[in-house]
């Protein structure tokens, strides 16, 4: 059975969600040892925190990750440097799981223009996330049992989460 690992990167923490098949067997919030700095070291400790999540006596077939996206104008959030320092991770992590393939995808590619709650939502069912605010709101995407997988996630972190499943869900067309 393929293994698929889907990340939302991040410096202090990424979001991670393993497939085996087609299902959702792991989502998980991994936080980076590393506490300051957005250095070499730190995105490498990162990408080892997220490789150490998987089991190595199953190999990952494929590792599946947000790539930052720079956006122009009013849309634009933030340092734009910042977003070197995801693909750092990205490219740390993608190099330490030595899967068969690697792919990658902008976040307009998954999700569009989709606000963030909303897409949450879609990934997880609203009556996982109570967000009833955004009409109207699909059906969720993941069962029940997988939705066992998505609980006890850090105070604020859980979108992070949704972000790698929705990665997932959207590369094995479930999205």
């Amino acid at each position: 059975m393929s293994r698929l690992l889907a990340v939302d990167p991040g410096i202090r923490g990424c979001g991670v969600a393993l497939f085996e098949g087609r299902t959702l067997c792991l989502a998980k919030y991994v936080e980076n040892p590393i506490r300051r700095g957005d250095d070499l070291e730190a995105q490498l400790a990162m990408a080892h925190a997220v490789w150490a999540l998987s089991d190595h006596r199953t190999p990952v077939d494929l590792v599946v990750v947000e790539w930052p996206q720079v956006y122009q104008g009013s849309k634009q959030k933030g340092d734009p440097r910042d977003l070197l320092t995801l693909a750092g991770v990205d490219a740390a992590i993608c190099c330490m799981v030595l899967a068969v393939a690697r792919t990658r995808y902008l976040p307009a590619e998954w999700k569009g223009q989709v606000p963030g709650d909303l897409m949450c939502c879609r990934v997880v069912g609203c009556e996982a996330m109570a967000c009833k605010k955004h009409a109207p709101v699909l059906p969720g995407k993941l069962s029940s049992t997988e939705l066992l997988c998505c609980q006890h996630q850090p105070q604020g972190k859980f979108h992070n989460v949704a972000d790698a499943i929705g990665i997932g869900l959207k590369h094995l067309g479930r999205l």
